[in-house]
């Protein structure tokens, strides 16, 4: 246990650097802050699902916790895993920790117009660190707009269907999002983004962007489509396994265009935008 004294600032059960602050006595009285290495501590896991009708949009919310989109068992129903946890001092008692647990709000709703709703929410005074993973199911037949927007926790969209939209807004953590739709708007504010685009089709969303992070663009061999890449704050484009098929023309080096198979101005053009430091990259793999 590291003690701390000087610190009376910070309030009791804050977190700091991974560590827990705490109101404690130091060596010879006086009060201190000590910061206790923290603990994952779970709750009990929840499965629960929804109605669904087809082409209906579905919507997933999340406070904190990794966020993932899988294919569901069943064309008339949306699944949600939800497993609790709450990162706390390792000392903290199994009494404390149900009381934080119980402080979780988790849901799935079919709303009046028929979209599914998935939320990840925590009462007012909670931790910070209170969450849960969750894994979504979604229908095979799913052709509605998916929208994700996890505030804390890494992203990992594996399955959208013949989705009409894949819009992702992460706040914080890694994004791996299979884009295959033409409304495609994927931001990973903070942390690398991987994605990919198996048929392309005209894009409507505003692309692939990270605020800070690379990015990472799995694209077709196939198809007629261009990719207009650009690395914004100093880091570079490259481009791996370019087809026979597919022409760069690089602006500079972290600035370039890639078109397949004769593509023109009428024909899918996707914007992919890494901002961040000189080593926020974007990678084109063929």
């Amino acid at each position: 246990m590291r003690i701390v004294t000087l610190l009376s600032f910070l309030a009791a059960g804050s977190s700091l650097s991974g560590c827990e602050a705490q109101n404690c006595t130091g060596p010879n009285g006086e009060k201190a802050v000590c910061l206790k290495s923290l603990t994952r501590f779970e709750g009990d896991r929840v499965i629960q699902s929804a109605d669904y009708a087809p082409g209906a949009d579905v919507t997933i919310t999340s406070k904190n916790g990794d966020v993932t989109v899988e294919s569901g068992d069943a064309d008339d129903a949306v699944s949600a895993t939800f497993q609790p946890f709450v990162l706390r001092a390792y000392d903290t008692s199994e009494d404390e920790v149900q009381a934080d647990l119980a402080k979780l709000d988790t849901s799935i709703d079919t709303n009046a117009d028929g979209s599914v709703s998935v939320t990840v929410a925590r009462e007012s005074g909670a931790y910070d660190t209170l969450g849960a993973d969750v894994t979504v199911g979604l229908p095979p037949s799913f052709g509605g707009v998916l929208n994700v927007s996890p505030q804390n926790g890494e992203t990992s969209v594996l399955f959208v269907g013949a989705a009409a939209g894949v819009v992702v807004h992460s706040g914080n953590g890694s994004c791996n999002v299979a884009a295959g739709s033409s409304d495609v708007s994927v931001e990973c504010k903070n942390g690398d983004l991987v994605a990919s685009i198996d048929a392309p089709a005209p894009q409507t969303g505003s692309g692939f962007v990270t605020d800070n992070g690379s990015i990472t663009l799995n694209l077709p061999s196939d198809g007629v489509f261009s990719v207009e890449a650009q690395a914004a704050d100093g880091g570079t484009v490259s481009v791996d396994g370019l087809p026979d098929a597919c022409t760069v023309d690089a602006a500079s080096d972290a600035s370039q265009t890639v078109s397949c198979n004769g593509a023109t101005s009428d024909d899918p053009i996707y914007q992919v935008t890494a901002y961040g430091t000189a080593l926020s990259d974007v990678d084109l793999v063929f």
